[in-house]
């Protein structure tokens, strides 16, 4: 297997996970074009550009059909051209939280709907005295379909910055799904891990396109461990969830693995949030107290997560207040393991 080499601080957003991938990570040419394509703060501009440069250390056909599909799909995702089959619906979102209050609008082309976010997110920030970069937006590709039953269907995302400059393209149904267009692999990017130890308190802090979140880190390996690199899926995050008849206690699980966004409110499409974490330095709030609490069981033994996964079945009938029941619980299962 060639490895090549790119600049991990440039195609990752977290800080603490590039400078750990530089010393810890090797990665092949499509892990690498992975990485590249799943950078949440550049431009599908700065992302074509970044996998040409790859081309100067590896030449071949496959390579260049991945770079003439990004420019197709780039320039589809903002041309005026209209496109008779397809309609285009946008959704305006503030700091992951949808804008429920747009007049809904059809467009009929990607490059008349891009207009039509930046036109409202500027008219939002202006009215409401906001940094416009607190926003972005998402154009809703809808294609006519051939298949009873007739109409418009979804196949297609543009997940847009707030001065229109698109992140991501991200198909909902490809050819499978019987709607043919150009595709294009966002990249996770699951080679990379969150570098920090079982009970570390992390949080995902404000942001365009995702809720602002806390939680506790367990993992299966540590990073101070041999194959802390080479294990994928061994990574979970612990976090507060208000949907009682699918997490028992209130308390959320979610394989960092995952590509899609669990938590409750967040926008319906997949953002490489892992990206974006960080260790949380500030001070809890007091409905967060379980949290606290939970780190410091976890620090001591972090076995007694089979007990939480053993206790998550439904219950229709729970009715709890928040935090108390978090903190009864995790209370209890440090009583356990004294």
């Amino acid at each position: 297997m060639v490895i090549f080499m790119i600049d991990f601080g440039r195609w990752i957003y977290s800080e603490d996970i590039a400078v750990w991938a530089e010393k810890n990570t090797s990665l092949n040419l499509e892990e690498q074009i992975s990485c590249i394509c799943a950078a949440p703060h550049r431009t599908l501009e700065e992302k074509l550009e970044g996998v040409k440069e790859l081309k100067s250390e590896h030449d071949g056909k496959p390579l260049q059909d991945r770079i003439e599909n990004m420019k197709m799909v780039l320039q589809g995702s903002r041309s005026d051209t209209r496109i008779y089959m397809c309609l285009f619906g946008i959704e305006i979102f503030f700091r992951g939280e949808k804008d429920c209050f747009l007049p809904y609008t059809i467009f009929r082309s990607a490059g008349e709907a891009i207009n039509g976010i930046c036109y409202h997110i500027e008219k939002a920030a202006k009215e409401e005295h906001l940094e416009r970069r607190n926003w972005c937006g998402v154009v809703r590709v809808f294609q006519r379909s051939g298949k009873s039953p007739h109409g418009y269907v979804p196949i297609k995302n543009t997940i847009v910055r707030y001065d229109g400059e698109v992140i991501y393209v991200q198909n909902i149904y490809g050819k499978d799904g019987g709607h043919k267009c150009e595709e294009i692999e966002m990249g996770y990017f699951e080679a990379v891990k969150v570098p920090y130890f079982s009970g570390t308190i992390i949080s995902i802090p404000e942001n365009p396109y995702i809720p602002a979140l806390k939680g506790v880190l367990v993992n299966m390996t540590e990073p101070d461990e041999e194959n802390f690199p080479d294990g994928s899926d061994d990574q979970w995050l612990i976090y507060p969830t208000r949907q009682h008849r699918e997490r028992t206690h209130g308390i959320g699980f979610v394989n960092l693995r995952d590509d899609y966004i669990p938590f409750e409110n967040s926008p319906d499409f997949i953002f490489p949030y892992k990206q974006l974490m960080t260790v949380y330095e500030g001070d809890l709030k007091e409905d967060e107290t379980w949290m606290s609490e939970f780190s410091a069981l976890i620090q001591a033994d972090k076995n007694c997560i089979r007990k939480i996964w053993h206790d998550r079945e439904p219950k229709d009938c729970r009715c709890i207040a928040m935090n108390d029941e978090r903190l009864k619980y995790v209370r209890e299962l440090s009583k356990k393991q004294k």
